[in-house]
């Protein structure tokens, strides 16, 4: 490693690679910011009605700004009508979007238009990163 400094620098690049470093850092826009949310969704899903378990989590997925879908572990079972489990939903909001306004306006009607996925219980809003 002390060979290719030794090297960069012989070559000038060290002055320049530092250069481009110092100005990325500078480019971060200071306004900027992107917060995560994270909330559990108990659902029931359909065995008739809709996809396949599998179908309706990617459609899940599909909803702008969701990031990340998990089924809680030990939380699954099932009926001869429906497969049922808690989601572990994460999403991201930038230029500081209200979480709760999003939950209400977007997030629960686009699970509700989802055919065959039911939704059983919301869970509370928690804060997972913060920008």
């Amino acid at each position: 490693m002390d060979t290719l400094n030794e090297w960069m620098s012989f070559l000038g690049y060290a002055k320049q690679i530092d250069s481009y470093k110092k100005q990325l850092l500078k480019e971060a826009d200071a306004s900027y910011v992107q917060n995560i949310y994270g909330l559990a969704i108990k659902v029931a899903m359909s065995k008739t009605e809709g996809g396949e378990v599998k179908q309706k989590i990617d459609e899940i997925k599909g909803i702008q700004e969701v990031t990340i879908v998990k089924t809680v572990e030990g939380s699954t079972s099932s009926d001869k009508a429906n497969h049922y489990s808690t989601l572990y939903i994460k999403f991201e909001l930038t230029g500081g979007r209200d979480a709760i306004t999003f939950k209400k306006s977007k997030l629960i009607p686009s699970l509700i238009a989802i055919p065959g996925l039911h939704i059983r219980y919301v869970g509370d809003l928690e804060l997972v990163e913060k920008d």
